[in-house]
């Protein structure tokens, strides 16, 4: 588990986050990076034969990582933040590219999804590629800032099904990206910035978390009250297991305290 504290300004945001195997998968593709300094958050899930998963979320987490330590300081304003991280995940997308050149056999089909985030005072500025997932729970209610890059959400963005749930139900594999570091073509990456404010919750996560646990658990996780951050993310890597565990489970937690 790995927790601290972001500051900005007048502004505190407490963190708490870690990443398991679950019940079925013989080794964790996913990885995470936290890099309080920046208020970054980092959230990858690996694919590909051998262990490529596993590079693959670990190149980007470290490409991400640096590229944004060595291009942004705690006082750049979030517009720039946007610009830098679309950039780093560019980053990112190249050097999985190389990292395939270099073992082409093992890690042909080698990527990754990604979801990151940057903090500055008031606003949170996010960027992602994939199906890895950012939530804000707010008034009590969780919410999903991002849109899946998936088969399935695209047939439900075309209205060819009423919703995921229902494209799913009818044979649509819910696991088929569109869009993935390191795969061919062209890389289209999806910003988006919020507004944030005491009491917020944000939660990052890889697929093992939700789709083995419906918003609504989440949610009455998120709700108990008197239980720290680590806790609540202990309590969500246990609901998915508790499911079945079926993938690996990344969560990471920020709530802002003032």
């Amino acid at each position: 588990m790995e927790r601290g504290v972001m500051h900005f300004s007048s502004q505190k945001i407490e963190f708490a986050g870690t990443s398991e195997t679950g019940l079925v998968r013989s080794s964790n593709e996913d990885s995470f990076g936290l890099l309080p300094e920046h208020g970054v958050i980092i959230v990858a899930d690996g694919m590909g034969g051998y262990n490529a998963g596993e590079i693959a979320s670990s190149v980007a987490v470290d490409t991400i990582s640096n590229y944004l330590r060595q291009h942004l300081t705690n006082e750049t304003p979030l517009d720039r933040c946007i610009d830098e991280i679309e950039r780093a995940i560019e980053a990112a997308n190249l050097a999985i590219a190389e990292a395939v050149r270099a073992a082409p056999k093992e890690r042909h089909g080698m990527g990754t999804t990604v979801v990151a985030g940057i903090f500055r005072q008031r606003g949170l500025g996010f960027a992602w590629v994939g199906d890895s997932r950012l939530y804000l729970l707010r008034n009590q209610r969780l919410v999903q800032l991002t849109l899946d890059h998936t088969l399935v959400q695209e047939l439900v963005n075309q209205h060819l099904f009423p919703s995921v749930e229902a494209a799913v139900m009818a044979g649509v594999g819910e696991n088929v990206l569109t869009r993935a570091l390191g795969a061919e073509g062209q890389l289209l990456i999806d910003v988006h910035n919020i507004e944030i404010g005491k009491g917020d919750v944000l939660l990052f996560c890889s697929d093992g978390l939700n789709h083995m646990s419906d918003r609504r658990s989440i949610e009455k996780v998120l709700n108990t009250y008197k239980i720290s951050l680590e806790t609540k993310v202990e309590r969500l890597i246990q609901l998915a297991c508790n499911a079945g565990g079926r993938d690996n489970i990344t969560v990471v937690l920020a709530e802002v305290v003032s």
